[in-house]
């Protein structure tokens, strides 16, 4: 057995190496979270990263040149500065993009190299709205009986493999079939494709659910008149 002289030389010395480990793996910058969103304007990359920064840019090229995203009209609690606008604007067409930003002594941390697939992404933001909104799959309305609609399902249908109904059971027992998805305008369901169905007025429950594109099922949900 070490003398306890050792062993207190042994434990500062681990001590002093989780320190520094530690210590360097926080001055490693991390990438930048991106969220990709599409709406009628076209897509928005929303960059986020883990250390205070001061200003934004990004550019299509590694070597640039390299364009500000600008500030908007409120402070960053943790600069004390105008916040860094976290947007950016992008073209209908995959491509990879670079971001940089500078930190609280203006130096440049970056370049990140961040790919975007439209045809991946809508997939994966509709999902989540889909996921985030599911009360509104289907909808009965008094001042149409008659009438179930599915409209909120067929605007997301690029997210959707799969829509599984049932009309006063809750089981899902059959398939309807969904307008393909138009990446030249997403949301829009196409003249023709009416995004109902015809059910008799005693209906007074629904069931819906959702296989996404990768093949993963939502879990049923019931709706009631």
């Amino acid at each position: 057995m070490l003398p306890r002289i050792a062993r207190i030389g042994l434990a500062a010395a681990v001590a002093c190496t989780l320190l520094a480990v530690r210590a360097g793996a926080q001055d490693t910058p991390l990438p930048p979270l991106v969220a990709f969103s599409h709406s009628s304007s076209g897509w928005t990359a929303n960059v986020s990263f883990a250390d205070p920064v001061t200003e934004i840019q990004w550019s299509l090229a590694q070597d640039g040149p390299y364009e500000s995203t600008g500030f908007l009209q409120t402070y960053d609690s943790r600069t004390r500065r105008p916040l860094a606008n976290p947007s950016i604007e992008l073209d209908a067409v995959a491509a990879v993009f670079y971001v940089r930003y500078a930190d609280l002594q203006r130096n440049w941390v970056g370049p990140f190299a961040v790919r975007f697939d439209p045809d991946v992404e809508i997939k994966r933001f509709y999902r989540s709205i889909l996921e985030m909104t599911s009360r509104s799959w289907l909808a009965f309305r008094r001042d149409m009986p008659q009438l179930l609609y599915y409209t909120h399902v067929a605007s997301y249908r690029c997210a959707v493999r799969e829509f599984r109904l049932g009309i006063n059971t809750p089981t899902p027992d059959r398939v309807i079939g969904l307008p393909p998805c138009d990446m030249r305008n997403p949301i829009a369901i196409p003249p023709g494709a009416d995004p109902y169905l015809r059910i008799s007025p005693s209906v007074t429950l629904a069931s819906a659910q959702l296989v996404y594109q990768d093949g993963s099922a939502s879990r049923v949900r019931i709706f009631r008149r």
